[in-house]
């Protein structure tokens, strides 16, 4: 009885894991045929220091840094265009 709720377990299971293929070959064409491939990459960063007590003297400082890098790129046939921001 076990081995046979097992079985059936098993393979209920199967069928619920099932992709279908369509969906996944027009995905790989679409990418395919883009002639634009576009990418960013960006950041920031921030700092602070405290002195509280200080003798010697000194300063408190915050700082805020950011960094911007975008591309465009097409390629079509003979064409080819390339843009590049760098911030």
């Amino acid at each position: 009885m076990n081995k046979i709720i097992l079985f059936i377990g098993l393979m209920i299971s199967s069928f619920s894991m099932a992709q279908d293929k369509t969906d996944s070959v027009t995905k790989v064409t679409d990418t395919i045929n883009k002639p634009w491939k576009l990418s960013s990459l960006y950041g920031a960063n921030g700092t602070q220091s405290a002195f509280i007590n200080w003798n010697a003297g000194g300063r408190n400082n915050i700082s805020l840094s950011g960094y911007v890098s975008a591309s465009a790129d097409y390629e079509q046939n003979r064409w080819k265009w390339d843009n590049d921001l760098s911030v």
